[in-house]
Parts: structure tokens; sequence; C-alpha cells
């Protein structure tokens, strides 16, 4: 019980220590989103490989792989599903 705690606490402070990060970046005159969105998704456990671009990090986030990904971004601009 007391191991499963610290692990949350642990991610917790590592969530929070990303989004202090991000407003600290969202106050500066140059935003990057790009690496807002890194940090992002590094705190939820999603670190970017060598060879993957941003795009494939998010996919594999959101459980996609970059074909679903591709089919997903081709039926939206098609005027697909809204949802």
């Amino acid at each position: 019980m007391r191991e499963k705690l610290s692990r949350r606490l642990e991610h917790l402070e590592k969530v929070h220590a990303a989004a202090i990060r991000l407003q600290e970046a969202a106050a500066a005159p140059r935003i990057n989103v790009c690496e807002m969105l890194r940090e992002y998704l590094k705190a939820h456990g999603f670190v970017q490989t060598g060879n993957e671009s941003l795009a494939e990090t998010m996919a594999r986030a959101f459980g996609m792989n970059s074909g679903e990904r591709r089919a997903y971004l081709r039926e939206r601009t098609a005027g697909g599903n809204t949802v």
C-alpha cells in the first residue's frame, strides 16, 4: 500500500513539475508549442524516441499507430466524423 502511494506521489510530482514548466514557458514571450507538447507527453510517460516524430508520439499516447493516425486525419479532412 505504501509503495503504491509512493509511486502515485512520485507521478503527481512529475506531472506538477511539468505543469509548472509549461506555465513558465507560456509566460515567456516566445512559446514553443512543440516543446510544451513534448513536456506534457513526457510527464505522462510518453517520451519521443530518436526516430519518432512528435505526431507519432502523440498518436502512441492516444493508443494509435501511425497508419491509424493517418487514416483518422484523412477522414477528418474529408469531412468525416466530428468526434
